[in-house]
């Protein structure tokens, strides 16, 4: 916890597609479990949460436009979820 606020840590080393930050998307296969960040995102839906991106820089292009529009909208869409 930092400053009484839930938080959670994404390794993004290895990230090379969007699928590998949100999850695959339906009918993939794996789309029922989603990823971390996905479930963690989901346990704390309408509460506030800190979400680190460790190694962000060495993510593609693909993965960082993923979160640009996270960003722009204010909400992820849980994929999982569906």
């Amino acid at each position: 916890m930092f400053l009484s606020v839930e938080s959670h840590r994404v390794d993004c080393t290895e990230m090379k597609r969007e699928s590998d930050l949100f999850g695959p998307k339906k009918p993939m296969s794996g789309w029922e479990i989603g990823s971390p960040l996905n479930s963690h995102l989901a346990q704390h839906d309408g509460k506030r949460s800190i979400v680190f991106l460790d190694e962000i820089e060495k993510t593609t292009d693909e993965v960082r436009n993923s979160l640009l529009l996270v960003l722009e909208r204010g909400k992820a869409i849980l994929r999982n979820f569906l």
